[in-house]
């Protein structure tokens, strides 16, 4: 068991990286699926003004519910990942000018939460959601993608919006990392281990698994 001294320099140490911290920017490939799924304004489907990403729940929102997490060590990760997760976000129109575009009617909030939630559930039933899907837990996987941290929660929760639309097409498993991953997009499942295949880059050094 570490000294107490050794405990509160580590939990000042903590405290004092969750206090500093700010919102964190935007994971390129959330940004890219995001756009994908959503090439018009969610809400209202126009593409005439500016199109942004918009989150259901707030950064300070955010921070609130997880300064109620007992770990503190592993506070700013899980704000991040809560914060940035793809289902917390949805493209929206804004009108710098006269303030009516659907972002700014739900910061000022003349849009419930309600609506929101529901717009970006029709995100996931519209055709072809599961191609983007599938494409996003793919390049996750990749070796190269998985030097960062990858949220696995995230890539399972990408792979079971592929599971009803894949299931009638009888694909099988494939493969990625020369076969150190393979993926099972109708069953829905994501497997690590040595299945030989000749095919794709080969694993980098200390590739460590997610």
């Amino acid at each position: 068991m570490a000294p107490r001294g050794i405990i509160r320099a580590r939990t000042t140490e903590y405290d004092t990286a969750w206090d500093s911290m700010g919102r964190p920017p935007l994971p390129r490939h959330v940004e890219d699926l995001i756009k994908q799924l959503s090439p018009e304004c969610s809400l209202c489907g126009t593409t005439a003004r500016t199109l942004q990403i918009a989150h259901i729940i707030g950064w300070p929102e955010i921070r609130q519910r997880v300064e109620r997490h007992p770990h503190r060590a592993g506070r700013p990760q899980i704000a991040t990942n809560m914060f940035h997760n793809p289902w917390n976000m949805l493209r929206l129109c804004r009108d710098y000018d006269h303030r009516t575009g659907c972002h700014d009617r739900q910061e000022a909030g003349e849009i419930t939460e309600e609506v929101i939630v529901e717009a970006r559930a029709a995100l996931d039933r519209l055709p072809g959601a599961e191609r983007i899907y599938g494409a996003f837990v793919d390049q996750r996987l990749l070796a190269k993608a998985r030097k960062e941290v990858v949220d696995m929660n995230v890539v399972l929760g990408g792979l079971a919006q592929v599971v009803d639309a894949t299931a009638s097409t009888g694909r099988p498993p494939y493969l990625l990392n020369h076969g150190t991953v393979q993926v099972n997009r109708a069953q829905g499942w994501i497997q690590w281990g040595n299945y030989g295949c000749p095919d794709g880059p080969e694993p980098e050094t200390g590739d460590r698994e997610a």
